[in-house]
């Protein structure tokens, strides 16, 4: 079994990205407590990377625990994540981008209590949405991926690839933190079919019975996780050309997986099929019940509590100018 150095690895991967969000990011990750982590920034060919000014932050936080790989060539999110990777000398890996956030200086350490006792290849925990308006920070609220989440609390694998492949209600990626030996192992293959959408891998994970552990802890009172700038990555962006390219991808993956015989073929004609009336057929047959009334109420939250997130510590990191 190979030692590792930290408990995790933050990785924080980056794409001409703003120097406030990625300082702000820092400050994120540089708050938390109690826990062994490493930084590294990997960074997909910008025009700039700001690594001088990473490294002086760093320097000004009397913080040396940080690798940063600097890729020539833009390559895709994957490639990228990859490259960070294969420097990573954490159990646990935590992909973030900047403008994505800790909930508060004990996330990692509460979400290691539980990764301690509760063996999984992927963790996920509870997202709070945020967006900037008009320079007014806005909650999101009412949101929530997955939509239900009562299959990851009670361990339930046949439901939970169930509302992944069939109902296509899957996991934040902002979210998941990944066991690094375990993702090592399907990463390289994503990277073969997808270019983009990392987070992609969950589906080949649950393909192969791979455990996916919802982090149930505490937080401050609470049980959210991360901060998730929405509106602004690939994946929010339902009518641009990015929703296009990510189902492109999707469709990839469903064909790698159905010609390995690790999903039946009538996944693929349910969820991403051409044909509506073969997405209606399919439906019908696995999932008529929940179909059905899909059409009626539309995104119906299923599981989470009524906590509403404390926005105090995200004030504070959004000051971080």
């Amino acid at each position: 079994m190979k030692d590792y150095k930290y408990i995790f690895t933050v990785l924080l991967v980056t794409y001409n990205s703003d120097w406030d969000k990625t300082r702000q990011t820092l400050y994120s990750i540089l708050s938390q407590q109690e826990i062994s982590f490493e930084i590294i920034i990997a960074d997909d060919g910008s025009a700039n990377n700001n690594f001088d000014c990473v490294k002086q932050y760093f320097e000004n936080n009397n913080f040396k625990d940080y690798k940063l790989v600097a890729n020539s060539e833009n390559q895709g999110t994957i490639k990228n994540l990859l490259s960070g990777l294969d420097k990573a000398e954490g159990k646990y890996v935590k992909p973030l981008s900047p403008g994505d956030f800790f909930y508060s200086e004990l996330s990692l350490f509460n979400a290691y209590k539980f990764i301690y006792t509760n063996e999984a290849s992927v963790y996920f925990g509870r997202t709070a949405y945020y967006c900037i308006e008009n320079s007014n920070t806005i909650i999101i609220e009412n949101t929530s991926n997955p939509k239900d989440i009562n299959p990851y609390k009670k361990n339930d694998l046949k439901k939970i690839k169930r509302n992944y492949f069939i109902r296509m209600d899957s996991i934040i990626g902002a979210s998941i933190i990944y066991n690094t030996g375990k993702i090592k192992q399907y990463l390289p293959k994503l990277s073969e079919l997808a270019k983009f959408a990392e987070d992609y891998s969950i589906y080949m994970l649950l393909a192969n019975n791979e455990k996916i552990s919802y982090l149930n802890i505490e937080n401050d009172n609470s049980d959210y996780f991360i901060w998730y700038e929405a509106n602004t990555g690939i994946s929010t962006q339902k009518q641009s050309k990015w929703h296009e390219i990510l189902k492109i991808e999707l469709k990839a993956v469903y064909k790698y997986l159905e010609n390995s015989k690790l999903i039946p073929k009538c996944y693929y004609k349910c969820t991403l099929s051409d044909s509506k009336s073969s997405r209606f057929l399919w439906h019908i047959i696995l999932d008529p019940l929940f179909y059905l009334k899909n059409k009626i109420i539309k995104d119906k939250i299923k599981g989470w509590n009524n906590n509403k997130p404390d926005i105090q510590y995200l004030l504070d990191i959004l000051k971080q100018k």
